[in-house]
């Protein structure tokens, strides 16, 4: 089958997230336009491709869903951000499988007039605990920010766990996540880049489940380059796999596809970047583990 939201001009909407639920059900988020406005919404699916309910949360004022995620019982978490004025905050929805809204978290604030933070990526661990990373904004830097809560709404953790650039360093400029993942343990590994003045690095951090507390990091020393950033992150058992790309600045065709393998405390286990030397682009924006430890990776050639 194929659906469709938005046909109607007065209601133009945007996916930009897809979950699989329990019994091949399938919810999608992103936002939609009523009434001059866009809000964020999420979307329920049956087996069958009939659209079980539609919500668009307003209560906050305009924003957009970036994520969503099924726990095991078929409820639905959304991970948005809505805007007021020159700030933005992040929210997480909790919805019932029938589309009954459970509870949603307060935006979060962290001070001053303009601030903005935003989401990017949510998770659901075993419990129904709720992981949401997100990009946050403080005096001109950017940083990543990581929430918990768990299945009832409440914060996990006494304060949010942060990563912020040195405002001592006048060549650190952002930190910024693209991919978030959770190992069985619920500890939490989100990927992304550190930008400096003059270059770009791959990095990955890790946090506590239990408590929030940095447990880890590492960045990527390009051989080849000096510019490099992860796109996605995937934990299986003991392996943490993460991709993306490496390039050297001002070169044509020099982006090098990127797949580093770790364990589960971050060390270093193997590390390729493909297509080194050639006369080709690569870059790898996805990667699965499989039962038996290998990696499938997938992304894109010019």
């Amino acid at each position: 089958y194929a659906k469709r939201i938005g046909a109607d001009l007065k209601s133009e909407a945007n996916a930009f997230a897809i979950a699989a639920g329990p019994k091949g059900v399938t919810a999608l988020a992103g936002k939609q336009e009523k009434s001059g406005a866009t809000y964020p919404m999420v979307a329920k699916y049956t087996s069958a491709g009939k659209r079980a309910w539609l919500r668009r949360y307003r209560k906050a004022g305009m924003g957009r869903a970036a994520d969503v995620a099924f726990d095991r019982s078929g409820n639905v978490y959304v991970a948005a951000t809505v805007y007021s004025g020159a700030s933005a905050d992040i929210v997480v929805l909790k919805y019932s499988a029938a589309g009954d809204l459970l509870w949603v978290t307060p935006p979060t604030y962290y001070g001053g007039e303009k601030h903005y933070e935003d989401a990017a990526e949510l998770a659901v661990d075993g419990k129904g605990n709720v992981v949401v990373v997100g990009r946050s904004t403080r005096e001109g830097l950017n940083g990543i920010v990581v929430l918990k809560y768990t299945k009832t709404g409440k914060p996990a953790w006494a304060e949010p766990t942060r990563w912020d650039p040195d405002p001592g360093n006048p060549k650190t400029k952002d930190l910024g996540p693209a991919d978030l993942a959770l190992d069985d343990e619920g500890d939490i590994y989100v990927a992304g880049s550190m930008s400096y003045v003059g270059f770009d690095t791959a990095a990955i951090w890790k946090a506590r489940g239990s408590d929030g507390a940095k447990s880890g990091d590492w960045h990527y020393e390009p051989p080849h380059g000096d510019l490099s950033s992860l796109h996605a992150l995937t934990v299986r058992g003991s392996s943490v796999v993460a991709t993306g790309s490496a390039r050297t600045e001002g070169v044509e065709r020099s982006e090098n596809a990127l797949i580093v393998k770790f364990d589960r405390g971050l060390q270093e286990k193997a590390a390729k970047e493909w297509g080194v030397g050639n006369k080709s682009g690569e870059w790898f924006r996805a990667a699965v583990i499989d039962g038996k430890g290998s990696v499938f990776v997938t992304g894109e050639q010019w």
